[in-house]
This record gives C-alpha cells, structure tokens and sequence, in this order.
C-alpha cells in the first residue's frame, strides 16, 4: 500500500493504487497510536514487536483501576511514576484520589472517609482539611491506619479550646489520600 502519513501519524490508503480492504485497514489501524486495554501485568508483558510494545506505547492496566503505563524502550513506566511518594514498594504504582466530602462524628470526635475507590494495597498518606461552611475553626488530625485500603480515619477538634467535635455532627472535609 503507498499510504499517506497523517497529522496523528497515523497512515491512511494513497488512494492512487488498488484498495486491498483487509491490508490498507490493518496498515490504518496498527499505525494509531492508541492507549492499548489490558487485563494485567502478564497480558501488557505479552505484547510484541512489530505491533507492540514500542517506544511511547501506552497500556490502560485493568487490575490497577485504569492506571496508565508507557513503554521507554526498556521498562514500562506509570504515568503516575511523576509523583515520588516515600514509602510506596518498589514495583508498586502509586494511587492518588482527592475530594470534599461529609463525614458524621462518632464518639470521641472520631471521623471517617469512606474511599470512592480502595486502594489496591495500602493507604500511605493522608492529608485533610476541614472544609466546613462558615469557616468554623475545627482542626481536622489524621489517624493514619496504612493497611487501610478503603476507609480514612481522623479525630476532629475546635481550635479555640481543643475540645472535640460532637458526636453526631456533620463535619465536610477536604481530602488528599495517597496509597498503592
């Protein structure tokens, strides 16, 4: 096929010469660079020259909730491998999620996030903020639990005399969890 190399880098028919359906489609096809679905690790490993695993192919990883990965020529790499996060195991991929959400105060001015996503392994790090309405002076301690993979913990207390926050009180906070 004389094709013709597109803006994307894609390659499409010439349209001068003879149009082989199943040829000119493949060549069109192999030549876009996609993001490439994944079941695993064994199944992103499996892919091969020529139609995979070049320089700059990126994998979507379904058992890691859609985690990118490109290829460098010699490893694959996370997109999240940008954010260095002590602590995470080598060969682990760290997972970052971030919102505002409601919690209900328990007893002892216990508080809880309930992850939309668990991580895959453990929860590293957790930062949270007290996002209430009316800036009300409550002062938010994380009570980190680093096997937790679902559920955030932290006791939250008012800033003008260290006294807790009521049991049954809805507090709104702001949350940045780091884990694999």
């Amino acid at each position: 096929m004389t094709g013709v190399i597109r803006w994307n880098k894609t390659t499409t028919p010439a349209g001068a010469d003879g149009w082989n359906l199943t040829t000119d489609t493949g060549t069109a096809l192999d030549s876009a660079n996609v993001v490439v679905p994944v079941a695993n690790a064994t199944e992103r490993d499996a892919l091969t020259p020529p139609l995979g695993k070049y320089v700059g192919m990126a994998v979507t990883r379904a058992d890691l909730g859609g985690i990118i990965e490109v290829w460098n020529g010699s490893a694959w790499l996370s997109v999240a491998n940008r954010y260095n996060v002590p602590g995470v195991p080598a060969g682990q991929i760290p997972f970052i999620q971030s919102a505002e959400t409601s919690s209900v105060i328990g007893t002892g001015s216990a508080g809880a996030i309930t992850f939309p996503v668990p991580f895959p392994a453990a929860l590293r790090s957790l930062i949270i903020t007290d996002a209430t309405a009316g800036a009300n002076g409550i002062v938010v301690k994380t009570r980190m639990d680093l096997s937790s993979v679902a559920v955030g913990k932290f006791t939250a207390f008012n800033a003008t005399d260290g006294t807790g926050v009521a049991s049954g009180s809805t507090l709104y906070v702001h949350y940045i969890a780091i884990g694999y």
